[in-house]
């Protein structure tokens, strides 16, 4: 008896994988299920990359812009760029005055 239990936990669940019935009749017109005999043409590699007549099967989404959407990038992160460069300056002026003022530097500081 706990063998049999111990095989069935190496196993997995008992009941096997789900499997999704597809509902074709939501799918856009034009898309059919893999008849039988177009099996042959999918194949899958070591690294489990699946081929359809030995090219890759490539999943996933480019992003495109359109041009404008491209100008409002490019003025944006100009933007951000001149934002971050008068940030950064205002905060070094403002340590090179405060470091004059304790005394830690005494090159270019004004004299009182």
């Amino acid at each position: 008896m706990a063998d049999q239990q111990a095989d069935a936990s190496r196993r997995g669940p008992a009941a096997g994988p789900s499997v999704e019935t597809p509902e074709q009749a939501k799918w856009p017109p034009g898309i059919r299920g893999i008849a039988m005999e177009e099996l042959d043409a999918l194949g899958i590699d070591v690294n489990r990359q699946l081929y359809w007549h030995g090219k890759p099967i490539q999943f996933g989404q480019t992003l495109v812009l359109s041009t404008r959407q491209k100008a409002y990038a490019i003025i944006l992160g100009f933007g951000a760029l001149l934002a971050f460069l008068s940030t950064f300056a205002q905060g070094w002026v403002a340590a090179f005055t405060w470091m004059c003022q304790v005394g830690w530097i005494h090159t270019w500081c004004a004299v009182n």
